[in-house]
């Protein structure tokens, strides 16, 4: 999670339970300092995946859209990672505010209703061409099945397949009650 600065939410984890338990208590309030950095968020993204042994991989980020200035910095990131970038982009080109856990809506510092709009030009700008996905959100599930629709190989398909097999169980169960049951005989 990101705002002004980057916070790690729950290390990397295949638990999805976690992930459940954690994400409804996410609120703009929880935030020490105001603002949006996403570049902090994805050098934090980065360095979790780096530190967890995982040189390469896919980053999927949330958010309710980013300003024109950070594309540069956006795709100087991209073009410097092994990651591919995929963005759900959340909220609307008209905008809404921000309602806190409180009942307050979000405020900037001047006293303002902030009403994040969503640019999903700047986002696809920010991706470039080949450096990830982009999808607005939906009602369905087309958003997310977009995002997460790949184009593999078939010779990298057979190669995961092999390495998701690892050691399959031998069970022999069955055999022990053969040699078990002349056994059992005379107690019948």
């Amino acid at each position: 999670a990101y705002a002004g600065d980057a916070f790690t939410i729950s290390p990397l984890t295949k638990d999805i339970n976690n992930i459940k338990l954690l994400i409804p208590s996410l609120s703009p309030d929880i935030m020490p300092v105001l603002g949006s950095n996403p570049i902090s968020a994805l050098m934090l993204a980065d360095n979790m995946l780096k530190n967890s042994g995982h040189a390469e991989g896919d980053i999927y980020w949330f958010t309710d859209g980013i300003d024109k200035e950070d594309i540069q910095d956006i795709r100087q990131w991209l073009n410097n990672s092994p990651h591919q970038l995929n963005i759900l982009g959340v909220g609307s080109s008209n905008g809404a505010p921000i309602k806190l856990t409180n009942g307050e809506l979000l405020k900037d510092n001047n006293g303002a209703i902030v009403v994040p709009k969503l640019h999903g030009n700047y986002l696809q700008q920010a991706l470039g061409t080949g450096q990830g996905k982009y999808s607005q959100i939906s009602h369905d599930f087309s958003d997310i099945k977009a995002l997460l629709k790949q184009t593999v190989s078939p010779q990298e398909k057979s190669q995961s397949k092999q390495q998701n097999l690892g050691d399959q169980w031998q069970e022999l169960g069955p055999y022990l009650l053969l040699i078990i049951l002349p056994l059992m005989l005379p107690y019948f």
